[in-house]
Order: C-alpha cells, then structure tokens, then sequence
C-alpha cells in the first residue's frame, strides 16, 4: 500500500509540474543580465528552414547591442556556448564595451529567444548571427565563439567571409578528431545517451522549471546531439583572416590539445595559453579583455597576419596530414574518461562502438586496452540493463493489454521451457546475432532467470565476442572506417533492412527447423490456403452486398427481421436459448430437457436446483450447463460432477443459466424453411459435425498426435492451448482422445455436407417440430441422434438448440466445397430470408426500424447470434 501511496504522490507533483511549466514557461538557459528588451524577428529562407528543420517560418532572437564606444568603434559578435548560455560574456562584454561595439544574440533555445527549432546546429546559430549583423547594419565585423560557440563563429566565417575581419576562439571547439573519442558516430552516440537522460530528467521528473535553468535542460542536449565538428577542419584549413586563439591550460571541457590543433592548421593564428580552465574569460575577464582588445586594434592596423602571409613553417606543418601521434602524450591523460565515454557509446549501439573503438586504436589514439575495456564494460551494463527491464516491467506488462493479447501464458511456459534448456548457448550466441540480443536478454529476465546466472554467461560471450571484433577493427583499420561512414549515409533503411531480414529469417528457420515447427507451419499455411479459415469478414463481404440488394429491392434494409415472429427481431439477438426451446415444447420428447436458472440467484441455490433438476428427470452425469445467451460455445460447459459445476457456475459469473440433459449420439445442423403461404416446409441443409479425435498408439503424447493429424494440425495452436495440462501425456495404443465435444467449428469440430440425409420421413418429422412454435419459418437447429440412418428415417431426434435468421447452412464448410459455392449457397439463403419476411409483412406484420435494429445490434448491451463458426454474421 506505501507502493501504491508514493506512486500517487509523484504522478500528483508530477502533473503539477507538467501545469506550472505550461503555464509560467521558463527562459532558455544563460539568459544575460545584460540582455534588455532588444528583439529581431525575421523571416527565415530556404536554407535556414532546410537546416533548422523547421516547423518555424520566422524566428525571434533576443539580443545585445553595448555601443558605448561610439560609432567609429570596432565591431564585435560574440557566440556564447551551449551550457551557460549569453551569460558567458557577463564579465567580458563589461570589461570591452568601451573598446568595441559588442553584439551578443540569445541563440535560438537559449536566453529569450525563439526555442521552436526542430535542429540546433552550429550552421543555424551561425545564419541566426549573420541575420542580426543585416539588421543592425553592421558591415564589417569580429566573430568570436566561447566553447561550442566557436563552431558557429567559424560557419559564419565561411557563409560571409568578407564580413568577417578576424576570428577569435575562446576555449573553442572546432576538431572532431581530439572531441570525446575522436570519432563523430562514438560522440553521437554519447550525446544521444546524455540526451536521453536529459528527456527522462525533464519529462518524469517533478522539477517546476529547476532543470530548465541548469545544464541538465533541452536546450544544452538539444545543441549537444545535433552538434557535428567533421567539416569544421576544412573550414578552418580555408581561413584567411587574422585569427587569436586564447585558452585555459587547466581546461577540462576543450582540453589544451584542441587548442595546440587549432594553431597547427591556422598558421597565421596567434595562441595565448591563460593559467585556468574552461571559464576562464568568466573568472577573470580583464586579462582576456586587454588581449582581445590589442589584437583587433592590430588588425584594424592591417599589421595581424593572415594566412598568406604566414611563417613558411608552420604553412609546411599546416598541410601535414593529422595523426593522433601529434598528441599521443596529451591523450594518454584522458585513458579514464575514453574508458567511461566508449562505454556510454556502447549503449546506442554495441557494434558500431566496437568497431570505432578498434579503428581509434589503431590510429593511436588511445590503446587496445582502453578500447577492450571500455568496451566489455559498456555491453555489460547495456545487457544487464536489458534484463532488468524485462524482470521489473516484463513480468507485469504482460498481464495487462496490449501485451497480454500477443503473449499467452502458455508461449511464456515454453520459452522458459526453452531458455532452462538453451539458455547459456542463447546468451552467448546472441553476441554475434545483434537483431537477437534485446528480445533473448529481456525474455531472460521476464522469465526471472537469476541475475549472476546471467550475468556470468554474458560475461563469457562478451569475453569471446568483444575482443574479436575489437581487434578486426583495429587489423582492418581504415578499410572499416570507410564502411561505417558510408553506413551512416543509409543507416535508418539498412537498419530496418537487418532487422527484417534477421526477424523473417529467425522465423522461417525456428519454423523449420524442428518437426513441431514444420507441423504448426503447415497447419497456419491450410489455415491460409482454405476459406473455411479465412475472418468472417473476408467471406461474408460479398454475401452482405446480396443482402444489401435484396433490402433496397424489397425496399426495407431491415426487412429480414420478419422473418420470425415468433422470435425478437426474427433471431438477429436477444435469443433466449430457454424461451425458443420452451416454444417448441409442443414436440414433447424430441425437445431436450432443460431448466432456466434465473441470474439473480445465488451460486448455492443454483447448485442445489441443479441437483433438483437431476433427481426431477432421474438424470445422472454428465449434464450441460450454458449462458442462456451466448456466442462462439463460450461458457458451455458438460460437466460430470458436482465440483465442477460449482466451479462453471463461479466461472459464468451473474448471467442467466440452463441446465439441459446430455445427450449422447451423433451431432448434426438441420437447416428448415417453410414459407407462411406453403403448407409443409423443407429441409435447406444438413450438416454432420464430426467432433474431433486423435488415436493414441502407445508412444506419442498428445501433442504430438495433434500435430500428426491432418485435421487437427488445421487448429493445433487453440488445441494445444485448450490442452495444455495434458500435452504430456501419452494415450494408450487405440485410446482415442477427444480434443472437442462441442459441435462448434471454431472450437475444432469438422463439418460434413449430409444433404444425401434428407429424405421424406426427416422432412415430414422436422415440420411437425417446427410446427409446433407458432411463429418459426426460418433457422437452424443443432440436434443430437443415434446415427445419420436414424436422422434419415426421421428417429431419435432431439433438439439441443434452435437459431435464427443469423444462422448458417454450415454444410458449406465441408473442405470439398469451395468458397464460390459458400457464397452460392449464403446468397440463396438470404434470399429466402428476405422472400418470407416479405409474406409475413403483406400479412401484416412490420419488421423492426432499421434504427432500432441498429440500436439493438451495436448499443443494446447484448451481442448478435453467431454463425455456426462461432463468429458474427452480418
């Protein structure tokens, strides 16, 4: 119950949180206490719309303009970083504003501005920036960027190149090779994991606006997964202008080798190292301020450097190649961290961070071991977190929709049958089976197989499976580093090309590869291939076109319900199983015997007029017990002691019951139809339902006699699930197990067309029967007799049942018929339905109002007759 307390409050604080934000929005992160009330609202063209990804058609920044220094005065943009925001410049704007006209924008998602932005790259903020320079009229300019701002410091040198005088780097990104672990898809594939526990942070987490005002918030993750530094090298290899780099020795964040990288390809560059760290220009501002300003006034002078006249050597060390031997002394630093970071990599996609991991490797920039670790120690913690999904919301999950109409009890039993068999083979063989890993691990833990138990063997397949692929990669090097890019380009339709292959390749070949599995492939392939298995949807289509006709021709869509009067609605719904077979009781014993249990009653009085019932017509066990109304067999039940009627009675629940007499004998469907007008009826159809047995030989269980059998195989996963319990057992040789003893052809019994049993003696005996119900001119009755000789000579009848208008022919279900003859046959009986509700209304009876009818169907509270089948007709 405290479970259930704290769950409560937190969905509560949950919500509240949810409202508050909604209706007091916070600002994007870093809003600046020097950022007023300016504001730029343009329109955005096609090309900021293709890179921003919309869905805005303009965008309103918020911006700073300091023009203190007046208008001859140098003008500088400044790009702020994707974690403190416009607040990085706090100290430094302050400390310059005096020296130059300073233009700080909120970038979109950041300060004030605009946060509707679908992507938010380097290339955007840089459009963003190049916009507000349009409007404020300012010509020339210095670009400068603070952390991730230098990427987009740099894009907007390439997109106006002669609007920018000179480049400044604080602390500047801008080398995708020393970024993380050197590689864009391993970064991405941090950010996405870091992106991902912002989202979760954010969206389940009561925090009433707290995290949208830290680095945890969408903005910073947002920036950090679209962020993508492969192009900035070429960028910065084709800068002209005057370039200043200025960096903390100390940094953590942009380590002093991004640094010492950006002056090797920017050889007109002038570096200069601060004793501090990331924030350096934040915790003491005048020094960077006092270099800053001396290099734009040199540059105004025309006396900085540019690349053409750079020094000779370091132009000659500017076009070597980049190799990690550069900064192999400065990487070793970092071995920690690159263990931390492959393994966060490692939770996006275990191969893809191998196979990079191995390629680094070889390139030097960090060893084999650090890959092999970090590796190893992400795929267990990946894993290990598959399985806990599996065993703390598996096991719930599916004993609730939607999963518990896809997964049955019964496939959960054979799979832990499966895994306590398989189980330490599955776990390692999946490591070479990627589209295999996440359904084998999680079932393993839904089927609660022990922690360490699985633990220890995905310690071993990782142990045989990690170094491998770590060590190709690292043998193949580039050859695979080429593959993987060109991967990326096709990644979402390969992705979902793997993952169809390996789902219809696994099925075929677990389909195939064992004899129960080729068996329960041919029974779905004859349950495809025959129409008598096809949805009732599917048959029915054209036989409710006929209907459809014959109403508009006798112009009443609901004419048929005239059908019988004698019943509601002709038999369409609402029949009383009681009161037709109390209207035929005029036929004295060819009527089985039977009582209505009121729903009313209590279980104990209906057990005991149940025992009544019994000693009234000296009956002994077994005895049928059913729903008065009901559908598809469901809750009929042939009960043979006293047990297990008070176990069918719990089981029904608060409907109205009818206890009936067993009858023994062969089942068959007589289908009658007499006009009002004709005198004597006649007989549309016999069906014989054969109730399915297989036949024991000593040796086979029953599953596998279900399998065996021809027809059986048809339906085997309902009689493998209805006989669960008894699969084991093995028959002995000649004993026959009945796998039905309902004459329902969705419960498994098999329909024969006994239309040769129609005769003038069964004619003449199920006129007198249907006689005697004033009323009835149309339906089926399910009826039990010693045998198809006696039902032809019209002897030992005896009606269990009669439906309806929505009652079948069902000898058409016999496999030597085909579907055009289903049809034939349903049209002729619906335009019989209709000819006779047609007679009944010219003698003046009017047939239910097709909105009633409507009413009755869908809104009644009370389901339609179902088709011999077991399934609605229309």
């Amino acid at each position: 119950m405290t479970r259930w307390r704290i769950a409560i409050v937190f969905l509560l604080l949950l919500a509240a949180s949810t409202v508050y934000q909604a209706v007091r929005p916070t600002s994007g992160i870093g809003g600046s206490a020097l950022v007023g009330e300016t504001r730029l609202m343009f329109e955005v063209d096609e090309a900021f719309l293709l890179e921003s990804g919309g869905p805005a058609k303009s965008v309103e920044i918020s911006y700073m303009d300091l023009d203190d220094a007046g208008e001859d005065a140098p003008v500088l943009l400044l790009f702020h970083d994707s974690v403190s925001g416009p607040a990085s410049f706090d100290t430094l704007a302050p400390a310059l504003r005096e020296r130059c006209r300073i233009l700080i924008p909120d970038l979109p998602g950041f300060g004030f501005s605009s946060t509707e932005m679908s992507r938010a790259s380097s290339r955007v903020f840089a459009r963003v920036g190049l916009a507000l320079l349009r409007e404020s009229g300012v010509e020339k300019v210095h670009v400068a960027g603070f952390s991730s701002g230098g990427l987009a410091a740099v894009d907007l040198l390439e997109l106006a190149p002669e609007r920018c005088e000179s480049l400044i780097l604080f602390s500047a990104m801008g080398v995708e090779e020393l970024e993380l672990l050197g590689e864009y898809s391993l970064n991405h594939a941090v950010n996405t994991v870091q992106f991902a526990a912002i989202w979760v942070l954010q969206n389940l987490t009561p925090h009433f606006g707290i995290l949208d005002r830290t680095i945890l918030n969408f903005s910073y993750g947002k920036a950090a997964l679209y962020r993508d530094q492969r192009k900035h090298r070429a960028m910065l290899e084709k800068v002209e202008s005057p370039v200043l780099i200025l960096h903390g020795e100390k940094d953590l964040i942009v380590p002093a080798t991004v640094a010492r990288e950006h002056e090797r390809i920017l050889p007109q560059a002038d570096l200069e190292w601060f004793d501090g760290g990331h924030d350096v220009i934040r915790e003491d501002a005048r020094r960077p301020a006092e270099s800053l300003d001396a290099f734009i006034r040199k540059v105004d002078r025309g006396e900085a450097t540019t690349r053409s006249l750079a020094d000779a050597g370091r132009l000659a060390s500017a076009r070597e190649e980049f190799t990690f031997d550069f900064y192999r002394d400065d990487l070793r630093k970092w071995t920690l961290v690159f263990i931390i970071l492959i393994a966060l990599s490692t939770l996006v996609s275990e191969d893809i961070a191998c196979v990079m991991a191995g390629v680094l490797a070889a390139q030097g920039f960090f060893s084999f071991g650090t890959a092999l670790t970090g590796c190893f120690l992400g795929i267990l913690a990946g894993d290990a977190g598959l399985y806990l999904i599996g065993r703390w919301f598996g096991a719930p999950a599916i004993a609730k929709p939607p999963l518990k109409w896809l997964i049955t009890p019964r496939q959960v039993k054979t799979s832990a049958r499966f895994f306590d068999r398989y189980g330490p083979f599955i776990i390692i063989a999946t490591r070479w089976l990627p589209g295999l890993r996440v359904p084998a691990y999680v079932t393993a833990g839904l089927l609660q197989r022990g922690f360490f138990w699985f633990m220890g063997w995905m310690v071993i397949g990782a142990a045989l499976w990690t170094p491998v692929l770590v060590g190709l990669s690292m043998l193949l090097g580039e050859s695979i580093l080429v593959w993987v890019r060109k991967f990326e380009n096709y990644a979402v339709l390969v992705l979902f090309g793997v993952m169809l292959s390996v789902i219809v390749t696994v099925k075929i070949l677990m389909a195939v590869s064992t004899w129960k599995g080729r068996r329960l492939t041919l029974g779905w392939w004859r349950r495809f291939v025959r129409w008598e298995f096809w949805p009732p949807w599917l048959v029915y289509l054209p036989v409710v076109l006929v209907a459809l006709w014959k109403g508009l021709r006798y112009r009443s869509l609901s004419l048929f319900t005239a059908v019988n009067p004698a019943m509601p609605a002709g038999g369409v719904i609402y029949e009383s199983k009681s009161q037709i077979l109390d209207g035929l009781k005029g036929a004295g014993a060819a009527i089985a015997r039977h009582r209505l249990l009121p729903k009313e009653m209590p279980l104990k009085d209906k057990c005991e007029a149940i025992e009544g019932f019994m000693k009234d017509f000296e009956l002994d066990w077994p005895i049928v017990v059913k729903p008065d109304q009901g559908e598809r067999g469901a809750g009929v039940g042939i009960l043979r002691s006293e047990e297990r009627v008070v176990g069918h009675l719990e089981a029904l629940g608060a409907v109205e019951v009818i206890v009936q007499e067993y009858i023994d004998g062969e089942e068959f469907g007589v289908f009658y139809v007499r006009r009002p007008s004709e005198e004597m009826g006649r007989i549309f159809s016999v069906t014989e339902k054969k109730l399915i047995a297989v036949r024991g030989d000593g040796t086979r269980t029953v599953e596998e006699l279900i399998l065996a059998d021809d027809r059986a195989v048809c339906m085997a996963p309902f009689f493998l699930e209805k006989h669960e319990a008894e699969l084991d057992h093995v028959p002995g040789e000649g004993e026959d197990f009945a796998l039905t003893d309902l004459g329902t052809h969705c419960r498994g019994a098999l329909f024969l067309d006994a239309c040769r049993l129609i005769s003038p003696e069964l004619t003449g005996e199920m006129d007198r029967i249907s006689k005697c119900y004033d009323g009835f001119h149309f339906g089926r009755y399910d009826l039990r007799v010693p045998s198809g000789e006696d039902l032809a000579r019209g002897y030992g009848i005896r009606i269990l049942e009669l439906n309806g208008v929505t009652s079948e022919a069902t000898h058409i279900y016999d496999p030597k018929h085909g579907l055009w003859n289903a049809w034939k046959v349903l049209g002729a009986q619906w335009a019989l339905a209709y000819e006779i509700a047609a007679e009944n209304r010219d003698r003046g009876l009017k047939p239910v109002a097709l909105w009633s009818l409507l009413r009755l169907v869908f809104g009644g509270g009370q389901r339609p007759h179902d088709n011999e089948r077991g399934e609605k007709t229309p």
